[in-house]
């Protein structure tokens, strides 16, 4: 008989993500405004809720950081969040054109 945590999904972290329920708006920052080019974050918790009647991923990030993500920083890291364990990711750009911030990152 294997035991519990053979079962369980593993990562270089070794964490599994957790999913909040309830997301105060006024505790995250949008990913523009919190996230610095090149440097690595590793998500702990996600969650989904809507700013200004608009639906978002919200992200916590070790150390603290939370984040609402934008379209761009979603589209990649959604696909991450079904595997159930905390991961990596790169903010490869951070940008602004045409008054629209944008975001792009990839999963390490």
């Amino acid at each position: 008989m294997t035991s519990m945590i053979d079962a369980l999904p593993s990562s270089s972290s070794g964490r599994l993500l957790t999913r909040l329920e309830l997301i105060v708006n006024s505790m995250y920052q949008s990913d523009y405004a919190c996230l610095v080019e090149h440097h690595q974050y590793t998500v702990i918790e996600y969650g989904y809720g809507d700013f200004r009647k608009k639906p978002y991923l919200y992200l916590t990030l070790e150390g603290g950081v939370h984040v609402r993500c934008g379209e761009e920083m979603k589209a990649a890291i959604e696909p991450q969040i079904d595997a159930g364990v905390s991961f990596s990711f790169e903010v490869t750009r951070n940008s602004r054109a045409k008054g629209v911030h944008k975001v792009n990152c990839k999963i390490i």
